[in-house]
């Protein structure tokens, strides 16, 4: 979806940014493949990931959501340039921050529905699949974690059926199993 600068044009005071972005500089020593989520609600723009959210005021139109990589807003605050205010746009399916811009994906705004800690375990981001539909995990920016989470677990699986051999359990068994094992709510305490 493509969006024009008309409908998602805002300025943001420089320093009231620059502290908006403090919190995810944690991010930055991190290699997440997850994305931030941007939204403007009231006159703010509020950017949120992991359950971390901030807000900042702004002034112009944003009617979308946007989500783009974390690490970008983790190392925005090192890298943006002196202008004040900071004007933020989305052309041609990028986003523009100041002279910096970044592929980004442009949704309807309807709010995020899934809020998971940055330490989230492998097991609740495989759980993932069973508790919300694709939809809501790809507008939450989960949609990597979890293809990575996923990733890992046939890899597992794979390797623990070569142990299992001996007994005769075919992967296919062994993964439905796991499958159904997650689906059910494994691993709750």
């Amino acid at each position: 979806m493509k969006s024009n600068a008309m409908q998602n044009e805002i300025e943001i005071d420089r320093d009231d940014f620059l502290v908006a972005l403090k919190p995810f500089r944690q991010f930055s020593t991190k290699n997440l493949q997850a994305d931030a989520l941007l939204f403007k609600e009231d006159s703010n723009l509020v950017i949120s990931a992991f359950g971390i959210a901030t807000e900042v005021p702004v002034t112009g139109k944003w009617l979308n959501e946007v989500r783009a990589p974390i690490g970008f807003f983790a190392k925005l605050a090192r890298v943006l340039n002196s202008d004040d205010p900071v004007r933020m746009w989305l052309m041609d399916g990028r986003l523009h921050i100041g002279s910096l811009s970044i592929p980004c994906e442009v949704q309807a705004a309807t709010g995020s529905e899934i809020t998971v800690a940055l330490d989230a375990d492998f097991l609740t981001i495989l759980k993932l699949r069973y508790e919300y539909s694709v939809d809501q995990i790809e507008r939450a920016g989960l949609s990597k974690p979890l293809q990575y989470a996923e990733s890992k677990l046939n890899s597992l699986i794979e390797r623990s059926a070569v142990i299992l051999s001996p007994i005769n359990l075919p992967e296919v068994e062994l993964k439905g199993f796991i499958q159904r094992w997650l689906q059910s709510g494994g691993g709750a305490a």
